[in-house]
């Protein structure tokens, strides 16, 4: 029966044609081995098979972080997902190995690529179900009816190190799919001893890909009222936490300078404020969602996502010099940074992830706008914002139509048409010319003079509320307390 389950693995269409694209590419090195360790799985020889493993897993990790991600052959992510596959299958899950497959398991959501990605979510629901029962030890040999492939053998335990310690140029965080190109180029990327994932320069480019929209649910009356006094009570204490956040200068979001509006009708919203280009507040639709009631609570945070590996931001914004990111758990975002006092400098900012296709419990907390259906488009990404009070956004704008919801806590935002262009003084060259150059907590008014006669409008957007961005208005974002938001990107259609 072994042999036959060896054999039925290495003549999987998906193994055969995955060991062909690579060739293609100029890894037959990598292909050879795959079908190597698929024979050695055949005869039961674990040991074996694991070192083949490891052997695709240091070359396909190589040549992730290698030049710039949108040049990285799909051939190579698959890889890299088969290879923490049978990684992951290799061990004897118990609670004390939970943590670390789920981290494969992440990295490989993260940076995989499509070929094997039901056999990832299988086995991150079985880890998931592991931690969730400490005393029960899973052996992968006798579970692997859901995840459709049966890899066992030997658990690499630091495989996610450069095996020579040395920094190389690339991407370090791919995208959990072939249309999110979250990017950068010619990177230094280091793995510490810690695990946590250090980004010494990093540009962003905000092209990315998500899940399409469904309609808002049905609420019952009783639902309702506790939304309404879940609204108030998560006012109450945003204004209490955001009192000492400074705003840029001659801020007065009092002023109202951006209506709001409760729920309008789809024919308003896309003739009032789409096809208008107006921004707009709407009321009544984030209070709907299971989010609104369950995610101010960071302890069903840690309960339902606690275990899985994210990418956070550390620094003052992208733009500042010492700005970086660290791969690192749910758990110890929201125990470092959520529940902990940090400085500026060191702040934490879970932001623009795809936290929804990667964690599909925290998708079902959330409901596509209808909104997000209007003008000929497709939707473009669903990402989460999470983080502490001072988390800045620089000036910059989106090439797409844009809901930023907020479900927790509230932001400050100011907003510039794009007729104000000329006076936000965006960068001219490289990945960053969708950003402005004015740090407007400390406008340079020398070396900005225009930036002061341009027109701006404002505000608060509080929890249950969400805001209108129009394709290419400048925005700025930072964050009066403990918050956490969603943003909808939708591309209009092509005539």
């Amino acid at each position: 029966m072994q042999e036959q389950g060896g054999r039925k693995l290495s003549q999987d269409v998906r193994v055969l044609e995955l060991c062909a694209d690579l060739i293609t590419v100029g890894g037959s090195t990598c292909a050879t081995v795959l079908e190597s360790a698929a024979s050695y799985l055949a005869w039961d020889l674990l040991d074996q098979a694991a070192m083949q493993a490891d052997v695709v897993l240091d070359i396909s990790w190589e040549k992730l972080h290698t030049g710039p991600w949108k040049d990285v052959n799909v051939a190579w992510r698959n890889a890299y997902s088969l290879a923490a596959i049978l990684t992951v299958r290799s061990q004897k899950l118990n609670p004390d190995s939970a943590a670390r497959a789920m981290r494969v398991l992440d990295l490989a959501v993260m940076m995989g690529g499509p070929l094997f990605r039901p056999e990832i979510d299988a086995l991150i629901n079985q880890v998931q179900a592991l931690a969730a029962e400490p005393s029960r030890s899973v052996n992968n040999k006798h579970v692997t009816k859901e995840s459709g492939l049966r890899f066992e053998g030997r658990f690499a335990e630091d495989w996610t190190k450069n095996p020579s310690g040395e920094a190389q140029e690339g991407t370090p965080v791919g995208p959990s799919s072939a249309e999110y190109t979250k990017a950068s180029s010619e990177q230094e990327a280091t793995f510490p001893e810690d695990g946590l994932f250090d980004t010494k320069r990093v540009n962003r480019v905000r092209e990315q890909g998500g899940p399409s929209g469904v309609a808002l649910p049905d609420v019952t009356d009783a639902e309702d009222e506790r939304e309404r006094t879940d609204h108030d009570r998560q006012r109450k204490r945003a204004k209490v936490s955001s009192r000492k956040i400074p705003l840029p200068p001659n801020s007065n979001p009092c002023s109202e300078s951006i209506p709001r509006r409760h729920v309008p009708s789809l024919e308003a919203f896309l003739c009032e404020h789409m096809l208008a280009e107006r921004p707009v507040i709407v009321t009544g639709v984030v209070t709907q969602w299971p989010a609104f009631r369950r995610w101010g609570d960071l302890a069903y945070l840690k309960r339902v996502a606690g275990l899985r590996t994210v990418p956070v931001e550390v620094g003052e914004t992208y733009v500042a010099e010492k700005w970086r990111q660290e791969l690192m758990t749910m758990g110890r975002f929201i125990e470092m940074h959520m529940e902990g006092g940090e400085r500026p400098e060191e702040r934490g900012y879970l932001a623009q992830h795809p936290l929804f296709e990667q964690i599909p419990e925290l998708r079902k907390d959330i409901v596509t706008p209808d909104y997000c259906s209007l003008g000929g488009g497709e939707m473009q990404s669903v990402n989460a914002w999470f983080g502490p009070p001072g988390t800045v956004t620089p000036l910059h704008y989106d090439p797409h139509h844009n809901l930023l919801a907020q479900v927790v806590g509230r932001k400050y935002i100011r907003l510039y048409a794009p007729s104000a262009s000329e006076c936000v003084y965006p960068h001219t060259q490289g990945m960053l010319t969708n950003t402005s150059r004015v740090n407007l907590d400390q406008v340079d008014k020398g070396e900005f003079p225009l930036f002061a006669t341009a027109h701006f409008t404002e505000c608060v957007l509080e929890a249950g509320e969400v805001l209108y961005i129009p394709p290419r208005w400048w925005h700025y974002v930072t964050s009066l307390s403990k918050s956490f938001s969603v943003s909808f990107w939708w591309s209009e259609g092509q005539d």
